[in-house]
C-alpha cells in the first residue's frame, strides 16, 4: 500500500498468491476496524517517506478525509505536529505534495491560531470546493529529549507547559514553580522574558504523565531539564496542578533555531514585522551563524549551513544576503537584503550549528540535575558533553569520579537515571573501576553503548574535611596548593614557604615528598580567600593544617604568590621516567632501568620521542624536544640511545632504542623534554620538528595531533597560530613540509583566516575530508616577539632555578628569564653565583651560551636585565676572547673586593640550537641599532662596510623586524667585533627577504678588517594612525618615524603620493616645517620608506622653500600616470625648531645639534667654505641656533656635500657675536671653493653657559655620544682611556643628565682631541656626582696620548629625584608619577586637589592644571605608591616640595592613583580663571606678577563681574558674589577694591589697588556666576541660545538690545550665513518653531532671505517685525557644522524628520541629493550622526521611511566601515544606472546625547498609568500609539522612576488629549533611557487624532532607586525637591529648608553645590498629586545624602510649601535674577 492506493506485486509462489487474495479480501475489514478504534478528530500522515510527513487526513463522522489546503499555512501545521506528538511544523506544503487522497474532502478554509490541542478545535468549513489536487501536507520537526511546548493558550506564547521525555509528552507541576523557571522555559522556547505562571489548570487539566516536580531553577539555565528537579511526583494533575506560562512576545530581531536534532542546530528563523520568517543562505558565512549563535546565548557557530538542510521554513523569507563583520549583536545590525527584495526560494533556507555553551575539556566530568556534590554524571568526549550508562556501576565507580571532581570519596552510586533522564549521547558504558584510578577514563569501559537514558549513572560526593589539601592547575604530582577550610578552598601565600612545607603536603596526597616548592604562583592565581600564610612546618606533620600559619587577613599577600608543590612518587618502578633540573613540566628526561636512575641520549631525538614522555607523565603531549643538555648535564649512566617512537607508544621503554654500552653519548647530549602543562584542549596548537619559535603546525583536533595543508596557507593564518603560542606575531607562513612532514590525520584544509582570531580553529577551513592534501604540504610557521624583554620584566615570573644533584664546578646557567635567556650564573666553589657586568660585552655572552649548547648570544644585557641574584658575585671583568669553551676558562677576577653589587648582574640571550643559516644580529649598541653579524659556516661573523649603503641597511632592518631603517653607519661605529668577517661588497636591491639574500662577495681575499665592520640604526616605530579631521592640503608622514618618511598629501578628500620627479631638499624643507620642524635633513627618493598605496596626488613639485605649504608649491597632478610608487618622494625632518624668527642659518645632513653648516641669503640656501673655519666661528653658529656653543667646528664636508651655491667663504668670527652674518666673511663668487670643503659644526645641547670647574662635556659626537672632555685649570681637556671602564662612563652620564651609560668607548674612537689631557687612571665606584669626585692622576707624565682619549655613549633619558611625568594618558593629561630613590612610583589620591595639581602641571611646563583626579582615573599604576597625603600651598616649584608622607603604611592601593589634567594654554599677565566652582561660576583667580592670585570683594559688584565674564568668552554675568561663596583661596590677594566701568575688555583695566596692605584675607574672594549663553562670537552681534555651542535658537543685537528671528521664509541658506558668521563651516538644518524654546524680548527680524553668500545676516533681506505678526513660537534656530574644511554648508544633512533624525541628503556636485538604501546599514548611519555631531545612530530605516526626496540619488551601494569621518570617506557607487528611486531613500535615527528639552509625563490616570505626554518643541503633547509596544511602554516608565511596564494601552485608554501629536510611529528597543532617544518621526502628517493617543501602565519599582532623591518640573539642575520613601516619591516641607540642605540634595545629585533655595510658586510649580514625605529636615552640609539629614515623616505643610533648589551645573546655568538668589 503506498501512497494510500494498494499495489498488487508479482507473486512468487501459489502460496504468495493466496496471502495476496486473503490481504485483499481483508482490507475493507481492517480499515474499518482501525477507523472504528480512532476517535472523531484523530489525524494521521500518509504517503510521506517518514512519520513526520504525509498528507493530512483526518476523522470526521467516524471515517477518514482529506483537508483542503485553502489558507493551509504554517499555524495549521503546528496544530496538527503538535496533535500528532512532533515538533512544530518546519513546512506547510500545497498541492497534495504526498499524492492525491480518496477519500471525501472533509475540511476547508482552516484558519487555526497555532495553539489549538486538536485540528477539529480550528475554524473550517465542513462544505468544500476543491479537488484533491488541493490536498493539504505537513513536513513536522522531530521532537527531541527535553523539548517542552506550550498547549491550550491564546496565543503561541502562553499555555500549559509539557516536556517530551521518554517518547512521549508530560505535564510539569506547579509545586516550588516560581519566575525564575518560568524564564528558563521561555528562553528556552525562544521568547523573551516570562511575564507570569498560573497553576489550577488555567490552561486545562494536565495530559499524559508528571514529567517534572519541584523544580528549581536559578534562572541562568538553558534548558527545564538543566534545573534541579523531581522525576516521582505528589501531584494530581487532573486536579488543577499542571503549570502554565506567559511569556513575552517575541521582540523585532529575535532568532530561533527549527529542524535540528538538538537545542544548538537547526533552521534560522527572525522575528521580523509581528511573524517569523527564515534566511536566504545567499552569502550566508561562519560571521553571521555565529552572530545567530551568540544572539541565542551560545559563545558562537562551528558552522554556517546551507541548502535549507534542517527543512525550509514559512513564508516569509525575511532576510536575503546577509553579512556580518562578526562583532554585531543580532542578525538585524547586519548588512542584508530585506524581505520585499528578496528572491530566494526555501530550498535556500539558512541554518547553524552552534557551539554549545557548556564546551569543556576532553575528559572532564560535571555533575547535572542535583546538586555540587551530587547529579547525574556527565563526561565531555568528542567536542559535547554525554551521560554514562549505569550497567555495573558501583559506589568503587563512583568513588573515582567524586576523587576527579576534588570530593574526598563517593557517598553512593546512583542508578535508573536516579537525577533525571539526559540528552544523546551516551559516553561510556559498562564502566569498571578498581577505585585508583585519577579520572574515569582511565577505568575499564566500552563505548558500543546499548543504553537509554532511563539508566543515566549518578552519585552523591562526600565534601572535603577540614584541612584536606588538593593540587589545581598541574598535574597528578605538581600544582598549586589548595586547603579547605572553614567550608570552602582556598590558596596558601608563598610568605615562608620552603621544600619542608612542600613535603608536608605531598605526603599528606601520599606521595613519597617535594621535589620543590615553588611560589609566585607558578601554577597560575587562584581566586577566593588567601587561607593560610606564614607556613611554618618541621616536615614531619600529618598534615598541613598541623603546621604553625597565620591567616591572611592582613590582606598582605595576593594570589601573585600562591604557593604551589611538586612531589614524588615513594616506589619507583621499572620504566618509570622523571624530569630533572627543570620545572613540572619541562626537565632533562631522566629513566629508572635496572634499579637506578640514568639519562636518554638525544641522538635522533625528536618531538614524537618527546610526546611519548610527556604522554607517559600525563601530560597531554610535548612542546618541544631540546637536546644538547638543555636541562643541564645529568650524572650516572645513559641508559637509553638511538631512541626511535612512533608516537604511538604508552612508555618510552616501548620504542625501539639502544643501550649505551659502548659510551658513545655524552651527558652533553642529555635528552629533554617540554611538555604541556595540563590536558590538551581542542584547538590547541604546537610547533613541531623546529625550535621554540618555528615549526611545522600541529592542532589537537577529536582527540588526537594532527597537521594543517598549506592550500591557502598564509601570513595571516601562521599569525593566528603564533599569536595562540603566545608570540606578538609570524614573521613566514612556509609550507610544502619546510619542517619535515608530520604523521597521523591532516585535520585542516583551505584555511582562511582575517588575523583577528583568537584560535586557529575559529578560521574558515574545511574539515579534511576530500584527500586532496598529503603530508608533503604540511604547513609551518615562523614566529616572533617584538621585545624580548618583556618576557621578563615581571617580578613574579616563572622561577626557573633548576634543583641540581650533582653540578660540575664551572657549569653555567640562565635564571630568571625563559629558554633562551636570563641571568648568567656560574657553579664554583660548591654553590651557584652571578657574574658581574663590568667589561661584560658580546664575546663573553657567545661563550656561555656556547657552554649552554647554544649557537651563540645575539645580546649581552647587564644592570640586572633579568632581575638580582643572590648570593655571591663569582666573577668580575670577565674578559673572553670569544673561542673558548667555558666560562671559567676566560680571564676574570674573582669578586673578594666586592666591587660589584647583584644590579650589575650580567645578562645573556642566546640564539637556539637551529639558528638559520643566514641569520643575523645587531651587537654592541641596543634593541634597534649595532654592528651587524651575520651567521654563515657554522659561525657568527660580521659583515664589511665596502659598498654598504641604505639599501643594504633597510634589508638587515626589515629582517629583523623593523620597518626600516634610519642610517647605515660604517667604519666600526658600534666598535670592532671578533670572529670571520663573513661578506664583503654587499649590493641588496632592496626587496630581498634577508640580508644573505643579497649578492655580496665572500672575504677570502681578507681586504677588509673589522675597523670596517657594519652597522644599522633601525626605525622602531610601526606606522600609526592619523587625525580623522584631515583638511586639503595637510601633509604627513608615513613608512618611518616622527621625523621621517614617505609624504603624503591629502587632496580632494583623499590621502596620496607625491612623485619624486625634480624632488629636491627645497621640497623637503617646505614639507618638514609645515609638520612643525625647522627644515628637512635629506630629501629621499624612489620609495625610501616603502611605496605607498591610492593616487599620486603631485608630480614635478617646485619649491622656492619659503612656501607655507607644499600645495602652494608649483605642481602638476599625475592624471597621465607616468609616475609609479616606486617613485615615492620621501623626507627627513629635523627633530627640534633650531631656526628661529631672524636666525636664516640651519644644520643639514646631522641631527638636530651637529651638520653641515647653511644659510640663508639672496633668497636661497646655500653652504659655507671651511677656509679659516674654527671653534669660534662654529660657537657663533651655535648660539645663534639657540644652544650654548659648538663641541667642534668640522671641515671637508663632514656630514656630506651640500647642493646649490657656497655662500661664505673665510669666515671670521671674534666668538662674540650674535650672528655669523655679524662675523667677516667673503662672498663666494670667486669659485675658489667646492662643496667638498663644506663646514659643519657639533654644538652643545647644554643650555649651561657659564662653565665651572669640574664641567664636562661630549666632542666630536652627538648630544649623547662623543668624546669625553673636562673643564679644568680654565681650559677644557680630555681623559685618558688608561682604566676607563663603565663605572666611569656611568658618572660622566649622569653628571650631564642621563639615566647612565650604554658604553665606555677607548681608543679616541670619537676622534682625537687637542691638548691637554687633564684625567687619568680614573678610578669611579660609580655613585660620584661628577668626574672630577672619582680618583684619578693628572697627565703631567705624559705617559697618554690623544689616541686614548677616553669617550661614553649615555641613555637618553633624564630622571632626576623628584622628576614627575604622566602616565597612560597624553602629553598634557595622566597618572601622576614620581621618580623617589631610584625608582618611578606613583601618588595617592588621598588630599588630592586642584594646588598640588597646579604643582604638577607647572613643573612640566604648563602654565597650571585643568583639573585634579582621583581614582586612578587614567589606570590604575604599578610599582610603589611613593607619596600620600600630599598637601601643597600651590606655589611651590616641584611636587617633592609639598608636605607629604609616604605611603609605607599600605594604606593606599593603585585604585587611589592621582591625574592631572594640565592647562595647555601659556598664561599672560591679566589672565583670569574660576576655580572651586565649573564652567561658567567660580572664584575669581587673576595671573599677575607670574602667580596666580584671588580677587578681594570689596566694592564687587555686577559691573566688575561682566568685565570678568565678557572676558572669558560669555555675554555677561548672572551673579557677583562675595565672601568666598566658592570656598578660599590661596597664594596672593592679587586686586582690592577693584572698580569697572562695565566696558573694560579685561578686569586688569578696572582700577584697582594691589592688597598689599593685607586688609583682605581669602574669606572675602570675589566669585561671579556667568551667563552660560557662549554662542556670540566678539565682534559679531548674533548668538546662540537655548542649545549649546553648536546649535540654538538665532538672536540678533539691534537698536541696543538683543531679540530673537522670526522663522517666515528661514531656510538652509539663511542658517548658512548665521553658522559661517559665528566662524563655523556651515549649517547642518535650520530647525523653525521654537525649536530650541520660546526666547523673550523683541523679535528683531522676519522675513529673512539669504543668497547664501552674505558675510553677515544683516547683509540678507529682511523685514523688522514692527508689525507684530511673529511670536516667539515661531523664532528660528540653527544647528551649525563644526566641520571648517567645508566651504559653504556640510555636505550632509537631515531631512523630513527633525534635529535627529530624517532622510539623509548629501551636498555632491553642486547640488543636493538623497542615498539609495541598497545595502543601507547601522554601521553606514554610525557615520552619518557622528558627521552630524551626535554620539552614533540608533537605527538605520530605509525604504523613504522619511519621505521620499527629490531630485538626483547622489549614492548608492554605501558600504561604510564604521571609522569614517564623513560619508564620502565610505565606498559607494554613483546612482548613474538609476536602479534605485526615491521609494529607496536612506535614513537614520541618531542618538541624542541630552534630552534637556525633552520631559514626559502621565495624565488622566494615576502616579503609574495615565495618557503619555511629552515636552517637545517648547510645549506638551501627545504620542501617536502608531507601531505602540511595551518595549515603548517599558523606556517611558523606566523615565519616570517606575519598574517595567505592565501594559502599553493604545486608543486613547486614559482619554484623549489636546494640542500637537509629538511622536508617532516610535520604535524603542527597551534599553533606551529615554523615550526621545527611540527612533519616531514627528507628527506634521497629521495622520494621527487623538483618538489614538497612546498610554502606559507602570508597575511600581520594587526596588528603591539609586538616587533616592530627584528634581522634578523644571530643569536636570533645578526644580521640586522629591526623595523616595516606603516605595514611593513625595516632596519636601521647607520648614527649616535652608542652604545646608539645598548644598546636601545639590552633592548628592552629582552637582558641586547650591546656587539658591526656593520654595515652589511660579518658576517650580507644585504638584498635589504627589505626598509630602517629610518635614523640619535639617542638615549641617556635610551629609552625603538627604535621607542622612535629621527630620520627620508627619507634617503640617501644604504642597506650596514645597521645598526646591537651583543646583550649579558643569554646563548650563539657568538664567536667574539676583532677585532669585
Amino acid at each position: 500500500m503506498q501512497d494510500g492506493r494498494i499495489t498488487i506485486m508479482a507473486c512468487r509462489t501459489r502460496r504468495d498468491m493466496l496471502w495476496a487474495i486473503v490481504w485483499w479480501v481483508s482490507l475493507p475489514i481492517i480499515l474499518s476496524a482501525i477507523s472504528t478504534f480512532a476517535q472523531d478528530g484523530s489525524v494521521r500522515l500518509v504517503g510521506g517517506s517518514t512519520p513526520q510527513e504525509g498528507r493530512v487526513e483526518v476523522i470526521i463522522n467516524g471515517a477518514w478525509g482529506t483537508v483542503c489546503d485553502d489558507g493551509w499555512g504554517i499555524a495549521e501545521s503546528d496544530v496538527v505536529c503538535h496533535q500528532l506528538g512532533f515538533g512544530p511544523a518546519a513546512e506547510a506544503p500545497p498541492r497534495a505534495r504526498f499524492g492525491e487522497g480518496t477519500d471525501p474532502i472533509v475540511m476547508d478554509d482552516v484558519r487555526c491560531t497555532g495553539t489549538e490541542e486538536a485540528l477539529v478545535s480550528c475554524q473550517f468549513n465542513r462544505v468544500s470546493n476543491c479537488g484533491h489536487s488541493e490536498d493539504a501536507s505537513v513536513v513536522c520537526t522531530q521532537v527531541s529529549e527535553g523539548d517542552i511546548r506550550l498547549v491550550n493558550g491564546s496565543s503561541h506564547h502562553e499555555g500549559r507547559l509539557e516536556v517530551f521525555l521518554g517518547g512521549q509528552w508530560g505535564s510539569v507541576c506547579d509545586d516550588l514553580w516560581d519566575s525564575l523557571d518560568t524564564e528558563v522555559v521561555c528562553r528556552q522556547l525562544g521568547f523573551g522574558d516570562g511575564i507570569g505562571s498560573h497553576a489550577s489548570g488555567r490552561y486545562g487539566t494536565g495530559k499524559g504523565p508528571v514529567m517534572v516536580d519541584d523544580a528549581g531553577c536559578t534562572g541562568t539555565e538553558a534548558h527545564l531539564l538543566d534545573c534541579p528537579h523531581r522525576r516521582d511526583h505528589n501531584c494530581n494533575i487532573d486536579g488543577w496542578e499542571a503549570i502554565g506560562i506567559v511569556c513575552k512576545e517575541p521582540a523585532e530581531g529575535n532568532v530561533r533555531l527549527l529542524g535540528g536534532e538538538h537545542h544548538h542546530e537547526g533552521r534560522v528563523e527572525v522575528y521580523v514585522a509581528g511573524e517569523w520568517g527564515g534566511v536566504c543562505d545567499g552569502s550566508w558565512e561562519l560571521e553571521a551563524a555565529s552572530v545567530v549563535c551568540r544572539q541565542l546565548g551560545f559563545p558562537g557557530a562551528l558552522t554556517a549551513v546551507k541548502n535549507a538542510a534542517y527543512g525550509s521554513a514559512q513564508d516569509p523569507i525575511q532576510l536575503d544576503h546577509v553579512y556580518c563583520e562578526g562583532t554585531e549583536t543580532t542578525l538585524l545590525e547586519c548588512s542584508h537584503v530585506p524581505r520585499d527584495k528578496v528572491n530566494c526560494q526555501h530550498d535556500h533556507d539558512a541554518g547553524v550549528v552552534c557551539q554549545v555553551n557548556d564546551i569543556g575539556t576532553e575528559g572532564d566530568i560535571r555533575l547535572v540535575g542535583g546538586s555540587d556534590t551530587a547529579g547525574r554524571v556527565e563526561v565531555y568526549l568528542h567536542g559535547q558533553w554525554g551521560t554514562v550508562c549505569d550497567d555495573h556501576w558501583d559506589k568503587t565507580d563512583a568513588d573515582v569520579v567524586c576523587k576527579q571532581l576534588g570530593f574526598r570519596e563517593a557517598i553512593a552510586g546512583y542508578q535508573d537515571a536516579h537525577f533525571g533522564a539526559g540528552e544523546e549521547p551516551t559516553h561510556l558504558d559498562d564502566v569498571k573501576c578498581l577505585g585508583n584510578e585519577s579520572s574515569i577514563l582511565e577505568c575499564e569501559h566500552t563505548l558500543d553503548e546499548n543504553c537509554s537514558h532511563e539508566e543515566d549513572a549518578g552519585v552523591s560526593c562526600l565534601e572535603e574535611v577540614n584541612g584536606a589539601v588538593r593540587l589545581v592547575n598541574g598535574n597528578d604530582t605538581a600544582g598549586r596548593v589548595e586547603v579547605y577550610l572553614n567550608g570552602e578552598w582556598g590558596t596558601v601565600c608563598d610568605d615562608s614557604w620552603e621544600t619542608k612545607d612542600a613535603d608536608v603536603v605531598c605526603r599528606q596526597l601520599g606521595f613519597g615528598g617535594a621535589i620543590s616548592a615553588p611560589g609566585y604562583a607558578l601554577f597560575g592565581e587562584g581566586v577566593g580567600l588567601i587561607q593560610m600564610d606564614d607556613v611554618t612546618c618541621v616536615g614531619s606533620e600529618e598534615g598541613l593544617i598541623r603546621c604553625l600559619f597565620t591567616d591572611s587577613e592582613s590582606e598582605n599577600c595576593g594570589h601573585g604568590e600562591d604557593a604551589g608543590v611538586v612531589c614524588y612518587i615513594n616506589q619507583t618502578a621499572e620504566g618509570t621516567v622523571r624530569l630533572a633540573n627543570g620545572n613540572g613540566t619541562a626537565g632533562r628526561v631522566e629513566v629508572f632501568l635496572n634499579g637506578e636512575w640514568g639519562t636518554v641520549c638525544d641522538d635522533y631525538w625528536d618531538v614524537t620521542d618527546a610526546d611519548v614522555v610527556c604522554r607517559q607523565l600525563g601530560f597531554s603531549g610535548a612542546i618541544s624536544a631540546p637536546g644538547s643538555a638543555a636541562f643541564g648535564e645529568g650524572i650516572g649512566l645513559t641508559q637509553m640511545d638511538d631512541v626511535a617512537c612512533t608516537g604511538s607508544e604508552e612508555s618510552l621503554f616501548d620504542c625501539t632504542f639502544h643501550n649505551t654500552t659502548f659510551e658513545n653519548c655524552g651527558h652533553s647530549e642529555d635528552a629533554g623534554v617540554m611538555c604541556y602543562a595540563s590536558t590538551t584542549k581542542h584547538g590547541v596548537v604546537r610547533l613541531a620538528n623546529g625550535n621554540d619559535t618555528a615549526g611545522r603546525v600541529e592542532v589537537f583536533l577529536n582527540g588526537e595531533w594532527g597537521t594543517v595543508c598549506d592550500d591557502h596557507w598564509g601570513i595571516q593564518d601562521a599569525g593566528v597560530v603564533c599569536r595562540q603560542l603566545g608570540f606578538d606575531g609570524a614573521i613566514g607562513a612556509p609550507g610544502s613540509a619546510s619542517f619535515g612532514e608530520g604523521s597521523g590525520p591532516i585535520h585542516m584544509d583551505n584555511v582562511l583566516c582575517s588575523g583577528s582570531e583568537e584560535r586557529l580553529t575559529l578560521c574558515r577551513h574545511e574539515d579534511y575530508h576530500d584527500q586532496n592534501c598529503g603530508h608533503g604540504e604540511d604547513a609551518g610557521a615562523v614566529c616572533f616577539s617584538d621585545s624580548t624583554t618583556e618576557l621578563v620584566t615581571e617580578r613574579t615570573e616563572l622561577v626557573t632555578e633548576r634543583t641540581e644533584l650533582v653540578t660540575e664546578s664551572g657549569s653555567v646557567r640562565l635564571a630568571n628569564g625563559y629558554g633562551t635567556a636570563g641571568r648568567v650564573e656560574v657553579f664554583l666553589n660548591g654553590e651557584w653565583g652571578t657574574v658581574c657586568d663590568d667589561f661584560w660585552e658580546i664575546e663573553d655572552a657567545d661563550v656561555v651560551c656556547r657552554q649552554l649548547g647554544y649557537n651563540g648570544a645575539s645580546s649581552s644585557p647587564g644592570n640586572a636585565l633579568f632581575g638580582e641574584g643572590l648570593g655571591l658575585t663569582h666573577m668580575d671583568d670577565v674578559l673572553c676572547s670569544g673561542s673558548e669553551d667555558r666560562l671559567d676558562q676566560c680571564s676574570y677576577v674573582d669578586h673578594a673586593d666586592e666591587n660589584c653589587g647583584h644590579a650589575e648582574d650580567a645578562g645573556a640571550v642566546c640564539y637556539d640550537n637551529s639558528t638559520e643559516t643566514g641569520a643575523i644580529r645587531l651587537a654592541n649598541g641596543n634593541a634597534t641599532a649595532g654592528r651587524v653579524e651575520v651567521f654563515l659556516s657554522g659561525s657568527w661573523g660580521t659583515v664589511c662596510d665596502d659598498s654598504w649603503d641604505m639599501e643594504d641597511a633597510t634589508i638587515a632592518c626589515r629582517q629583523l623586524g623593523f620597518t626600516g631603517a634610519i642610517s647605515a653607519p660604517g667604519a666600526a661605529l658600534f666598535g670592532e667585533g671578533a670572529g670571520p668577517t663573513h661578506i664583503d661588497d654587499v649590493e641588496c636591491s632592496g626587496s630581498e627577504a634577508r640580508l644573505a639574500d643579497c649578492q655580496f662577495s665572500d672575504l677570502s681575499l681578507e681586504n677588509c678588517g673589522h675597523n670596517e665592520d657594519a652597522g644599522v640604526v633601525c626605525n622602531g616605530s610601526t606606522e600609526a594612525g592619523y587625525d580623522s579631521t584631515e583638511e586639503n592640503g595637510d601633509v604627513r608622514l608615513r613608512g618611518g618615524n616622527d621625523t621621517a618618511g614617505r609624504v603624503e598629501v591629502f587632496l580632494n578628500g583623499q590621502w596620496g603620493t607625491v612623485c619624486d620627479d625634480d624632488w629636491w631638499d627645497t621640497d623637503a624643507d617646505v614639507v618638514c616645517r609645515q609638520l612643525g620642524f625647522s627644515g628637512a635633513i635629506s630629501a629621499p627618493g624612489s620609495a625610501h620608506f616603502g611605496e605607498g598605496l591610492g593616487l599620486v596626488h603631485m608630480d614635478n613639485v617646485a619649491c622656492s622653500g619659503l612656501e607655507g605649504r607644499l600645495i602652494d608649491c608649483s605642481f602638476t597632478n599625475s592624471t597621465f600616470g607616468n609616475c609609479d610608487h616606486n617613485e615615492d618622494a620621501s623626507a627627513v625632518c629635523f627633530i627640534d625648531m633650531p631656526v628661529t624668527a631672524g636666525a636664516p642659518v640651519r644644520l643639514d645632513g646631522g641631527n638636530a645639534t651637529a651638520g653641515r653648516v647653511e644659510v640663508f641669503l639672496n633668497g636661497e640656501w646655500g653652504t659655507v667654505c671651511d677656509d679659516y673655519w674654527d671653534i669660534q666661528d662654529a660657537n657663533v653658529v651655535c648660539r645663534q641656533l639657540g644652544f650654548s656653543g659648538a663641541i667642534s667646528a668640522l671641515g671637508s664636508a663632514f656630514f656630506g656635500e651640500g647642493v646649490g651655491l657656497t655662500r661664505m667663504d673665510d669666515v671670521y668670527c671674534s666668538g662674540s657675536e650674535e650672528n655669523l652674518f655679524d662675523c667677516l666673511f667673503t662672498d663666494s663668487a670667486s669659485d675658489n671653493c667646492g662643496h667638498i670643503e663644506d663646514a659643519s659644526v657639533v654644538c652643545s645641547a647644554d643650555i649651561s653657559v657659564t662653565v665651572t670647574a669640574g664641567a664636562i662635556r661630549l666632542a666630536n659626537g652627538n648630544a649623547t655620544a662623543g668624546r669625553v672632555e673636562v673643564f679644568l685649570y680654565g681650559v677644557w681637556g680630555t681623559v685618558c682611556d688608561d682604566s676607563w671602564d663603565m663605572n666611569d662612563a656611568s658618572v660622566v652620564c649622569r653628571q650631564l643628565g642621563f639615566t647612565g651609560a650604554i658604553s665606555a668607548p677607548v681608543l679616541a674612537f670619537f676622534g682625537e682631541g687637542a691638548d691637554p689631557t687633564h684625567m687619568d687612571d680614573v678610578i669611579c665606584s660609580g655613585s660620584e656626582e661628577r668626574l672630577v669626585d672619582c680618583q684619578f692622576s693628572d697627565s703631567t707624565s705624559e705617559n697618554c696620548g690623544h689616541s686614548e682619549d677616553a669617550g661614553v655613549v649615555c641613555y637618553n633619558s633624564i630622571e632626576e629625584n623628584g622628576s614627575i611625568r604622566l602616565s597612560n594618558g597624553n602629553d598634557t593629561a595622566g597618572r601622576v608619577e614620581v621618580f623617589l630613590n631610584g625608582e618611578w612610583g606613583t601618588v595617592c589620591d588621598d588630599y588630592w586637589g586642584p594646588e598640588d595639581a597646579n604643582v604638577v602641571c607647572r613643573q612640566l611646563g604648563f602654565s597650571g592644571a585643568d583639573f585634579a583626579l582621583g581614582s586612578a582615573f587614567f589606570g590604575e599604576g604599578v610599582g610603589l605608591v611613593q607619596m600620600d597625603d600630599v598637601a601643597c600651598s600651590g606655589l611651590e616649584k616641584s611636587l617633592i616640595d609639598c608636605s607629604f608622607t609616604n605611603s609605607t603604611s599600605e594604606n593606599c592601593g593603585h585604585g587611589e592613583d592621582a591625574n592631572v589634567v594640565c592647562s595647555t594654554v601659556l598664561t599672560a599677565n591679566g589672565t583670569i580663571r574660576l576655580a572651586g566652582g565649573n564652567n561658567t561660576a567660580g572664584r575669581v583667580e587673576v595671573f599677575l606678577d607670574d602667580q596666580w592670585g584671588t580677587v578681594c570683594d570689596d566694592y564687587w559688584g555686577p559691573e566688575d563681574a561682566n568685565v570678568v565674564c565678557r572676558q572669558l568668552g560669555f555675554s555677561g554675568a548672572d551673579f557677583a558674589l562675595g565672601s568666598a561663596f566658592f570656598g578660599e583661596g590661596v597664594g596672593l590677594v592679587q586686586m582690592d577694591d577693584v572698580t569697572c566701568s562695565g566696558l573694560e575688555e579685561s578686569l586688569i583695566d578696572c582700577s584697582f589697588v594691589d592688597s598689599t596692605f593685607e586688609n583682605c584675607g581669602h574669606g572675602e574672594d570675589a566669585g561671579v556666576v556667568c551667563s552660560a549663553d557662549t554662542g556670540t562670537i566678539r565682534g559679531s552681534p548674533v548668538r546662540l541660545a537655548g542649545g549649546n555651542d553648536t546649535a540654538g535658537r538665532v538672536e540678533v543685537f539691534l537698536h541696543g538690545e538683543w531679540g530673537t528671528v522670526c522663522d517666515d521664509d528661514w531656510s538652509i541658506k539663511d542658517a548658512n550665513v548665521v553658522c559661517r558668521q559665528l566662524g563655523f563651516g556651515g549649517a547642518i538644518s535650520a530647525p523653525e518653531s521654537a525649536f530650541f524654546g520660546a526666547g523673550v524680548g523683541l523679535t528683531q527680524m522676519d522675513n529673512v532671505r539669504c543668497s547664501g553668500s552674505e558675510e553677515s545676516l544683516f547683509d540678507c533681506l529682511y523685514t523688522d517685525s514692527t508689525l507684530d505678526n511673529c511670536g516667539h513660537t515661531e523664532d528660528a534656530g540653527v544647528v551649525c557644522s563644526t566641520d571648517t574644511s567645508v566651504t559653504g554648508s556640510n555636505p550632509i544633512r537631515l531631512a523630513g524628520g527633525n534635529v535627529t533624525a530624517g532622510r539623509v541628503e548629501v551636498f555632491l556636485n553642486g547640488e543636493w541629493g538623497t542615498v539609495c538604501d541598497d545595502y543601507w546599514d547601522i554601521t553606514d548611519a554610525d557615520v552619518v550622526c557622528r558627521q552630524l555631531g551626535f554620539s552614533g545612530a540608533n537605527s538605520a530605516p530605509g525604504s523613504a521611511a522619511f519621505g521620499e526626496g527629490v531630485g538626483l540619488t547622489q549614492m548608492d551601494d554605501v558600504a561604510c566601515y564604521g571609522s569614517e569621518a564623513s560619508l564620502l570617506d565610505c565606498s559607494y557607487t554613483d546612482s548613474t544606472g538609476e536602479n534605485c528611486g526615491h521609494n529607496e531613500d536612506a535614513g537614520v535615527v541618531c542618538l541624542t546625547d541630552t534630552t534637556d528639552n525633552f520631559e514626559i509625563r502621565l495624565a488622566n490616570g494615576n502616579d503609574t498609568s495615565g495618557r503619555v505626554e511629552v515636552f517637545l518643541n517648547g510645549e506638551w503633547g501627545t504620542v501617536c500609539d502608531d507601531d505602540w509596544g511595551i518595549d515603548d511602554a517599558n523606556v517611558v516608565c523606566r523615565q519616570l522612576g517606575f519598574g517595567e511596564a505592565s501594559s502599553a494601552p493604545r486608543y486613547a485608554l486614559f482619554g484623549e488629549g489636546v494640542g500637537p501629536t509629538q511622536m508617532d510611529n516610535v520604535n524603542c528597543s527597551g534599553s533606551e533611557a529615554s523615550l526621545v532617544d527611540c527612533a519616531f518621526i514627528d507628527s506634521t502628517g497629521e495622520n494621527c487624532a487623538h483618538s489614538e493617543d497612546a498610554g502606559v501602565v507602570c508597575s511600581a519599582s520594587t526596588t528603591e532607586p539609586t538616587v533616592p532623591v530627584r528634581l522634578a518640573d523644571d530643569t536636570e539642575s533645578a526644580g521640586r525637591v522629591e526623595v523616595f520613601l516606603d516605595g514611593q516619591w513625595g516632596t519636601v516641607c521647607d520648614d527649616y529648608w535652608g542652604p545646608e540642605e539645598a548644598t546636601t540634595t545639590c552633592r548628592q545629585l552629582g552637582f558641586a553645590g547650591a546656587i539658591s533655595y526656593e520654595t515652589v510658586g511660579e518658576r517650580i510649580p507644585a504638584d498635589e498629586s504627589v505626598p509630602i514625605a517629610i518635614d523640619d529636615v535639617r542638615c549641617t552640609g556635610s551629609e552625603s545624602s538627604l535621607l542622612d539629614c535629621d527630620y520627620i515623616t508627619t507634617h503640617n505643610c501644604q504642597h506650596g510649601e514645597d521645598a526646591g533648589v537651583v543646583c550649579f551645573t558643569d554646563g548650563e546655568l539657568p538664567d536667574r535674577s539676583e532677585e532669585e538668589i
